[in-house]
């Protein structure tokens, strides 16, 4: 299953298991986790059963039963369908702890042929914006309603793994869209142009494609045929340099320089295909953004299997982003592997050199 085959479907109740969209998308569940933490997929645990929920101000999520009037305001139950967890909460999941807890940032529930996701919002706000240190929690009914709170002090816990967490096929949607469309990557890419200061998951390999194509394809579609060819044959050189050395002898590094010359210059890529306002080119977007989706969490959590993603799985989808000429997705999952050590005779991508070569190009 490719990106692009992930639909909301007919159902908008439709959701299913971390484990179920880890498997479809080739995604390592705690991977997908890392970045549910970061906002870019929304997961859930089910709610629990026989049970009433209230929105309560966190000052009084320890002690309930100390909560002043106004302080502790049921939630309709009606349709509930599951409890949104606290950020702090999925991050300590994706780094493999098992988290217990009894606060929840919202509720979900089906609503009118919907999903909702409804925050703690308390009755008298007259907003729809969540006010600061409002939760969810949830208590077993009494069977006097009113005070249940009050005979039931202490609130539902529930034990949360990555294994009893689901996703909606409409947030997962909406999480494959963002990375199609390079929403992903706006922390790497602004205003177009990628940041000279990458992040340490990025592989060397990858920073100077990305340096290669910052440097010499600037204005490219402003220059004639001599122009092109000079820029092309420079940046070959200066690929030449440190990406072949960070290239395994194993890899086939002269296949991975034709490569990264081709996937660097915009002024081989359709003019439909085109970004429309950066230089950098769709496959070396799809590579960054692929980087940070598998790389990312692999590099924080250092969690061996549990994030390390298969050779497979990389090319899987970095055939889904676009990735899709002859071997291009296998060469590109090799330079986006981040090197086990930086080879100690690189010149740290030379920021000398780099200045005055950029200073040298025709703007």
């Amino acid at each position: 299953m490719t990106f692009k085959d992930i639909r909301d479907g007919d159902n908008p109740f439709a959701f299913a298991s971390l484990r179920h969209w880890a498997n479809e998308l080739k995604i390592p569940a705690r991977s997908l986790l890392h970045h549910a933490a970061c906002g870019y997929l929304q997961v859930f645990a089910l709610a629990p059963h026989e049970v009433d929920f209230y929105a309560i101000h966190e000052e009084f999520a320890a002690n309930p039963a100390a909560a002043p009037a106004g302080a502790m305001l049921l939630l309709s139950a009606r349709g509930s369908l599951g409890l949104v967890l606290e950020e702090d909460d999925l991050f300590q999941i994706a780094a493999g702890k098992l988290v217990e807890t009894s606060r929840f940032y919202a509720l979900i529930r089906k609503n009118a042929g919907w999903t909702e996701i409804v925050p703690p919002i308390p009755d008298r706000s007259g907003t729809s914006e969540q006010e600061p240190g409002w939760r969810v929690v949830a208590f077993r009914r009494s069977p006097v309603k009113e005070t249940a709170h009050r005979n039931t002090p202490i609130p539902v816990s529930l034990r949360v793994s990555p294994a009893s967490l689901y996703a909606r096929n409409m947030d997962v949607t909406t999480f494959t869209k963002c990375l199609l469309s390079g929403q992903f990557v706006n922390d790497l890419i602004i205003k177009g142009i990628v940041t000279e200061e990458l992040p340490e998951y990025v592989s060397g390999k990858l920073g100077e494609m990305l340096d290669a194509n910052r440097l010499y394809w600037r204005g490219y579609k402003n220059i004639d045929p001599s122009e092109k060819e000079r820029r092309r044959t420079e940046a070959r050189k200066y690929l030449q340099e440190d990406f072949w050395k960070l290239c395994d002898r194993k890899s086939k590094p002269a296949s991975l320089l034709d490569f990264a010359a081709d996937t660097c210059d915009p002024t081989i890529v359709p003019e439909s295909q085109r970004l429309d306002t950066a230089t950098i080119t769709p496959d070396l977007r799809a590579m960054l953004t692929v980087a940070k989706l598998f790389w990312q969490p692999h590099w924080i959590y250092k969690a061996g299997d549990a994030t390390q993603p298969s050779r497979e799985s990389v090319e899987h989808v970095l055939r889904s982003m676009g990735v899709r000429k002859t071997n291009a997705a296998s060469s590109a999952t090799t330079i986006i592997r981040p090197e086990k050590e930086v080879i100690s005779t690189l010149s740290e991508r030379r920021p000398t050199a780099l200045l005055k070569q950029r200073q040298a190009l025709p703007r």
